[in-house]
């Protein structure tokens, strides 16, 4: 089995000439990951001179043709960190010394024939000699902010290409020359991803250095900012009550992405087990307003940890299927600026260390039980508060002072006696619930 395809590209850039069309393939080897670029196509379509007209990139033998295949990248396996790559890492192909083909349509200069053109190491441009070759090197991991206003640690990476490109299979006509700088940084966790790539160095003129800048570019030829779905930057706990918890947090700046939010919580931190709630499983506990909910439930006099995660739908263009995606949740983290670590948890306590229930039993019914005994039963309250029942009983209905307890039973919704006139309440750690309608 061969390397799973890693990326396919088409781009048709409205408006130019560029048209661009590659395959990047992952391989898990011995001693590193290589990610191999496989083919290329540019100026597809396209008449001009010579290196402006239609090109293609072939890194895989063809009949006649064997070529070098090119890296695009290569990692050493994972670290004593966990990570495939880190601040000092770099490497580099191994020089191009055989052809490697661009081959170029041009119906101005070959009259519709094709002509190949070879490109290769070992030639001098502008006082600086190319190697061929395609090199990396992690040269920074920091702390970065993207624009969605969230500080991560970030690994800085350099993508170097210079190569010589020849006319003629024996490299006696040198045609054009090329370097580019690439450079990539890579947030871990969440797929964030900046590249900057400056303009591409070829057909150097006298006097110039033939190299394009390692460290500013005053010209960009392309860029791609893109990074993944991020958590909230913040989250602050706000009204407590004996039952319920309020929670506002900050998205960050960009929020176009985000559909909705997922808030998780359980009375031990995140860290410790897997959040036993949350807003999917149990809605009916989480009302949201924006970028706040409140849940409600609670028990009181209790501590709950709680973490909010973003969520976002992608529809899939060619078959309408709609994927939900969340970001990552606590406690998997991402650490950047000291003071922040992404995403976060936060606790607070509901208030008191007892709890009064607010609602009133209903559907009381009595049968005949063993006798003289009635069989009384009610509806299971769905109060939080509610830790059992009280039956009160009287033999006159008409004023509260006839009533008294006449049995208490914990969650179970039965009881047997044989008063008169038969009411139940709820009953919670702070107190009694009100009181319902009665039998008799």
């Amino acid at each position: 089995m061969g390397p799973a395809i890693l990326e396919r590209l088409d781009r048709n850039l409205t408006g130019t000439v560029r048209k661009d069309n590659q395959v990047v393939q992952r391989e898990d080897r011995a001693t590193d990951v290589t990610l191999w670029l496989r083919a290329g196509t540019q100026n597809e379509g396209v008449s001009g001179g010579l290196g402006s007209g239609e090109t293609h990139f072939c890194f895989t033998d063809e009949p006649l043709k064997p070529k070098n295949e090119a890296v695009a990248w290569q990692m050493a396996h994972n670290d004593a960190g966990g990570w495939y790559a880190q601040a000092g890492d770099n490497w580099t192909s191994t020089p191009v010394t055989s052809p490697a083909c661009v081959e170029s349509f041009n119906t101005a200069v070959c009259s519709g024939s094709q002509t190949t053109v070879y490109s290769r190491g070992g030639c001098s441009a502008g006082g600086r000699a190319l190697a061929g070759a395609q090199s990396g090197k992690v040269v920074k991991g920091g702390v970065v902010t993207l624009p969605s206003g969230h500080t991560l640690n970030a690994l800085v990476l350099r993508n170097t290409t210079e190569f010589c490109n020849y006319l003629l299979s024996n490299c006696s006509f040198l045609v054009s020359t090329v370097r580019t700088i690439v450079y990539i940084w890579q947030a871990p966790f969440v797929g964030s991803v900046a590249l900057l790539r400056g303009p591409l160095q070829s057909d150097f003129a006298a006097g110039e250095t033939g190299e394009t800048p390692c460290t500013n570019f005053t010209t960009v030829e392309f860029t791609d900012i893109s990074y993944g779905l991020l958590p909230p930057i913040s989250i602050t706990a706000g009204t407590v009550t004996g039952t319920t918890v309020a929670l506002s947090w900050n998205p960050g700046n960009d929020t176009h992405r985000i559909v909705g939010y997922k808030v998780y919580w359980d009375t031990d931190p995140g860290a410790s087990t897997a959040y036993a709630f949350n807003s999917v499983s149990n809605a009916g506990q989480v009302a949201f307003a924006g970028t706040s909910a409140t849940i409600s439930g609670l028990t009181a006099g209790t501590t709950y940890y709680f973490t909010v995660t973003a969520l976002s739908d992608f529809t899939d263009p060619s078959s309408g299927v709609v994927t939900r995606y969340e970001s990552i949740r606590y406690p998997t983290t991402v650490s950047g600026d000291p003071s922040f670590s992404y995403p976060i948890e936060v606790a607070a306590t509901t208030t008191g260390g007892s709890c009064i229930p607010t609602q009133e039993v209903t559907g009381l019914t009595v049968s005949k039980g063993v006798f003289p005994n009635d069989h009384v039963c009610w509806n299971a309250t769905t109060d939080p508060c509610t830790v059992g029942y009280d039956v009160l009983g009287s033999d006159d209905a008409t004023s509260d002072v006839n009533w008294s307890v006449v049995g208490q039973v914990g969650l179970t919704t039965c009881w047997d006696g044989d008063p008169r006139y038969i009411l139940v309440r709820a009953r919670g750690t702070g107190g009694n619930g009100p009181w319902g309608h009665y039998q008799h």
